[in-house]
């Protein structure tokens, strides 16, 4: 029998959460004598080599993973090997701490020859690449994989490095022929996003110093969650300003910071026209705008895959857009398609 890769991974959790249930009822069992050798090997094994060898089994082998992903399940069997061992019975996972130090090290290995993989790969395909993303989502799946696991750790983790570095980043481009059009000056999204930033700042404040009367260790967590959260917001503000819309060639390349992405050809653009008030009621209409109002709608003669956050994905045949400067745009446009219908037989 053929399991899928979520009943998988759900029958593994529930192994490992039963296998610790009865681990710790043995272990505080007024019938088993403590300090007892056998009984302290038996559970250091169940957990430092069974819970690994399960995850190989139901996990890995059968949906061809990198062995490396391994690594952090046996970092999670260790510590759960402490949080149920008492420490008098600690005695042969001390002597596997070793094995800990080696896994760290050959992982760190590993990442450090795929990191290098990558920038090689990076530095290959970035100017053929319009966006930065573009180049690293492909560098990524090249140096690790094309999971989607690693998909939504490359975008936390180019949101974050963004929230940090992209002030000082502009957006480029090694196309000399293609046209760039901002989005996100004229709109309100920068009010928008000022407003709730300060929210954020006074909101996790004030439930700091609200919670830490009952529980400091509860307060620093509530907090961390909430500087994460502006950091992830601040991050996708200058998505917006380095993922601009881009007019390459006959394509037109759509984005919404990295809420929203598509790809159209503009010999499949069949109309441009303004926003009617029931555009919004179809289903297969989307809006690229963020925090205004569409200026104009694109009526594709095909429906294209657009691609969100966490893997949502979406056909549209109706695409509505906002510009910072609208008239420019609409020329370039019309300008690229004439000279596309002229070439056509």
């Amino acid at each position: 029998m053929h399991l899928t890769r979520k009943t998988s991974v759900l029958l593994f959790i529930s192994t490992v959460v039963a296998l610790c249930f009865v681990e710790l009822w043995v272990v505080t069992a007024p019938a088993f004598p403590p300090n007892t050798a056998l009984f302290a090997a038996i559970v250091t094994a169940d957990l430092l080599v069974g819970v690994p060898l399960l995850f190989y089994a139901l996990v890995v082998r059968p949906y061809r993973l990198s062995p490396t992903t391994i690594a952090p399940i046996f970092l999670l069997a260790f510590m759960l090997a402490r949080f149920i061992l008492p420490p008098t019975d600690r005695q042969y996972l001390d002597m596997a701490s070793f094995l800990l130090v080696l896994v760290e090290l050959t992982v760190l290995s590993v990442l450090l020859w795929r990191a290098r993989r990558i920038a090689q790969h990076y530095q290959q395909v970035r100017p053929q690449s319009i966006y930065f993303s573009d180049a690293l989502e492909s560098s990524i799946s090249v140096g690790v994989g094309n999971h989607p696991a690693i998909k939504l750790f490359m975008i936390e983790f180019v949101l974050l490095f963004l929230a940090l570095f992209g002030w000082f980043l502009n957006y480029h481009t090694f196309d000399s022929h293609a046209k760039v059009f901002t989005y996100h000056r004229k709109s309100l999204y920068p009010i928008v996003f000022l407003v709730f930033l300060l929210l954020m700042i006074f909101e996790t404040i004030g439930l700091h110093l609200l919670i830490q009367h009952w529980s400091s260790l509860v307060a620093w967590i509530l907090t961390t969650a909430s500087i994460y959260g502006l950091l992830w917001m601040i991050g996708e503000f200058n998505a917006l300003r380095l993922l601009p819309i881009v007019l390459a060639d006959e394509t037109l390349h759509l984005r919404s910071g990295f809420r929203w992405s598509a790809t159209v050809r503009l010999m499949d653009i069949v109309d441009i026209h303004r926003p009617k008030r029931n555009a919004i009621k179809f289903p297969d209409y989307l809006s690229f705008a963020r925090a205004a109002e569409p200026q104009m709608v694109l009526v594709l003669k095909h429906p294209v895959r657009v691609f969100g956050l966490f893997g949502r994905e979406k056909e549209v045949s109706h695409i509505g857009l906002f510009l910072d400067d609208v008239n420019t745009f609409r020329a370039a446009l019309d300008q690229r398609r004439q000279a596309i219908q002229s070439k056509a037989p």
